[in-house]
């Protein structure tokens, strides 16, 4: 099947009056401009660099940065959240003014303790 389209296709392409390019008029330049010369790029180098903020924190990439002077990056610690009540739940709570209030449902507080106006004493 296969053989049988390549022959009708070659057959196609041959009967087609496709003109030469030297019979159309186009031919090659005999000269060549200096600016159409392209000279090749210089070759690039890869250089490895330290910095701060390297992915690879393994021994060889410390003991480079200790050759160099600097300073290992300085670990951040993950904020921790307090245990909070669900909005529903009754609490116990103490303003800055020394009030208690006991027995309030925690969403009414929620704006006051991300406010640090009062904290949270206990859940009810």
């Amino acid at each position: 099947m296969l053989s049988k389209v390549n022959h009708g296709t070659s057959g196609f392409l041959f009967k087609a009056d496709v003109p030469v390019a030297a019979e159309a008029g186009f031919a090659e330049p005999d000269f060549f401009y200096e600016d159409d010369i392209v000279e090749p790029l210089p070759k690039l180098k890869a250089e490895k660099a330290i910095s701060d903020v390297s992915l690879g924190a393994g021994q060889e990439d410390l003991d480079q940065a200790a050759e160099l002077g600097l300073a290992p990056p300085i670990r951040q610690e993950p904020v921790r959240s307090q245990k909070v009540a669900n909005r529903n739940d009754k609490v116990t709570v103490q303003y800055m003014d020394g009030r208690v209030v006991r027995d309030v449902k925690y969403k009414t507080v929620e704006e006051d303790l991300a406010a640090e106006r009062c904290v949270l004493v206990e859940e009810a």
